[in-house]
């Protein structure tokens, strides 16, 4: 890529569902929102992708950061949030804990071709995210 062309901008809902459709080619099915080290794997997988998006003429539009006294990412759980909406997954218990995937590991892939950057930058991005959350 020349420094002069274009980057495309990534939004966090875009990466989301990127990452959500990359969980799901791995087989991930069900995500634990409990604790810090959901979203320390959520900020892992957002380091893992900005350091990619070059290569592939992305540029992501948002940060993942932890709030230091709740320690949660509000972006990142908004995000989650319009995911459910969307029809991605499903918070499965009254706590917001459990957080399903509502699609099949071949479905995944008609979701990793919906959004900017390619199925194997998401997929990587999701072993980030796999690995960090021990899932």
């Amino acid at each position: 890529m020349s420094a002069d062309s274009a980057m495309t901008d990534v939004t966090i809902d875009d990466f989301t569902a990127g990452l959500l459709g990359g969980l799901g080619k791995l087989g991930v099915r069900t995500l634990y929102m409990e604790g810090a080290k959901f979203y320390d794997a959520a900020i892992r997988a957002f380091r893992d992708f900005a350091a990619r998006c070059q290569g592939e003429g992305l540029s992501p539009d948002f940060r993942i950061q932890k709030r230091a006294f709740y320690d949660d990412s509000p972006d990142f759980r908004d995000a989650l949030t319009r995911a459910s909406q969307s029809g991605l997954v499903s918070f499965d218990n009254p706590g917001f804990v459990d957080i399903r995937l509502k699609f099949t590991g071949e479905d995944a892939g008609l979701i990793l071709d919906t959004v900017d950057g390619s199925a194997d930058l998401y997929i990587g991005v999701a072993r980030s995210f796999r690995d960090a959350a021990s899932l």
